[in-house]
């Protein structure tokens, strides 16, 4: 999908970005544009700007601000007991979002490949929403050396470790690990190291894995 040639100037702000439209029905275009490829919601105004007596006629200034679904594609987010009805019941633990787009968010459980994913609308993560607990933007990834793979687990390494025997057992989210990767550097998440999610769990350890693997380098 390509973007609408639009002519406009913008600014930034601290929370975002202000776009200035010389004309009512670009800014609109643009507005159907930003619906369709991300989760958002949108609200508009119109304020008078003068009115002719004479002629009868009013200018206007219109306001329209989106706001986007503030998640983004491999954020891990909690799920709670009490909301996994709300996203797919997909059960208590960590998820992965692996698609944003659309009206939708794609939530992928972490630790429980039993459960398909789920297509979250954004007017539930408006009126419920999910802060990330990790995030691409916020967090830094690592590199890993794959070292084990099997049916039941995946073992993987550090690539910048200096003690080689440090080995932890680790989830792919968002491909599939086979032999023909054993050797093969991958990104991911190390959650192990990470002490200020340990309170999400409640003690269930199992609920959150030392590794998350996301892409392939």
């Amino acid at each position: 999908m390509t973007s609408p040639k639009l002519n406009f100037n913008f600014s930034l702000t601290g929370t975002g970005l202000d776009i200035y439209w010389g004309k009512s029905r670009e800014s609109k275009r643009f507005l159907d544009f930003v619906k369709k490829i991300v989760p958002c919601r949108v609200t508009s105004t119109k304020t008078l700007i003068s009115h002719d007596v004479k002629s009868n006629t009013h200018r206007y200034q219109y306001t329209h601000r989106i706001d986007v679904v503030p998640l983004s594609k491999y954020d891990l987010v909690w799920i709670g007991s009490k909301k996994r009805s709300l996203y797919g019941d997909l059960p208590r633990g960590i998820a992965i979002v692996t698609s944003v787009q659309g009206s939708t968010v794609r939530l992928t459980h972490v630790t429980d490949d039993s459960y398909k994913p789920c297509d979250v609308p954004a007017i539930t993560l408006w009126r419920n929403p999910l802060d990330p607990v990790v995030s691409l933007e916020r967090d830094k990834t690592r590199i890993f050396l794959v070292l084990d793979v099997d049916k039941d687990s995946v073992l993987v390494s550090p690539e910048d470790s200096v003690d080689a025997s440090q080995q932890f057992p680790c989830v792919a989210s968002c491909f599939d690990l086979n032999t023909s990767h054993i050797g093969r550097k991958v990104r991911g998440y190390f959650l192990k190291s990470r002490t200020d999610l340990s309170g999400l769990t409640d003690g269930d350890d199992a609920l959150l894995p030392d590794v998350v693997l996301i892409e392939l380098e």
